[in-house]
Parts: structure tokens; C-alpha cells; sequence
């Protein structure tokens, strides 16, 4: 995946007991492909576990594409209940947003192209 621009390894976007705060502005954080030609299910895409801080844990102003290989979705949040609000969660080989033991507040969010559907609760 990439995160401003730069090569971030998978094993770097999933961390237990952590919080993350992804804030962007009118310009999105994008966490996309590192193919040249981009596919759905290219990563595994973002997972917030059990562990997550839940109170500090937030992505806004984010565009998340082309994850899903885990087999849930763009985004995962399972015993996560974080806040997703002003993103773009698009070309998932699986769901956009999949939650499972999970109460997250998800705001303004825009999908497309997420081969199972948008969000499964």
C-alpha cells in the first residue's frame, strides 16, 4: 500500500494495542496499490483489531482502493468501534467496510466498484 506517497509495508498498517488517526484535508490520505496497474484485492487492505484505542482511533478525509485480499473488505474493523467519516472506499475484491463485534460511527462515505457490496454489519 502507499500513504503519502511513499511504500508503507503491509505488516506496518495492522498494530495491536494502538490507535490510528488518519486526518486528511481536501486533499485525501490515499492508501492504494503499489501495482503499476491496479487491481481489487492487490493488498489486504486496512484492519483495526480488538485492541484498537477506539476513542483515538479515526480515519477522515481518506481515500482506501484496490484492497480486500483479506477476504473482508477495504477496511476491517473487528471489536474496533472507530469513527470513519469523509472517505471514499472504492474497488474492494471484497466488501468496502466489513464490521463484526463492532459499533464504529461511519459518517459520509462514498463507494464504488466493492465486488460483495459496500458495508456489511
Amino acid at each position: 500500500a502507499y500513504l503519502g506517497g511513499e511504500e508503507v509495508p503491509q505488516e506496518r498498517l495492522s498494530a495491536a494495542f494502538a490507535r490510528a488517526m488518519v486526518a486528511g484535508t481536501a486533499a485525501p490520505v490515499l492508501f492504494t496499490s503499489a501495482q503499476a496497474s491496479p487491481a481489487a484485492g492487490d493488498w489486504d487492505g486496512i484492519m483495526l483489531g480488538s485492541y484498537c484505542t477506539d476513542a483515538d482511533t479515526s480515519i477522515q478525509y481518506a481515500t482506501i482502493e484496490y484492497g480486500g485480499d483479506n477476504g473482508y473488505g477495504d477496511v476491517y474493523l473487528y471489536a474496533c468501534d472507530a469513527s470513519i467519516d469523509d472517505a471514499t472506499v472504492t474497488d474492494s475484491s471484497s466488501w468496502g467496510i466489513y464490521v463484526r463485534s463492532s459499533s464504529p460511527t461511519i459518517g459520509s462515505i462514498s463507494y464504488s466498484g466493492n465486488a460483495s457490496g459496500d458495508l456489511y454489519l
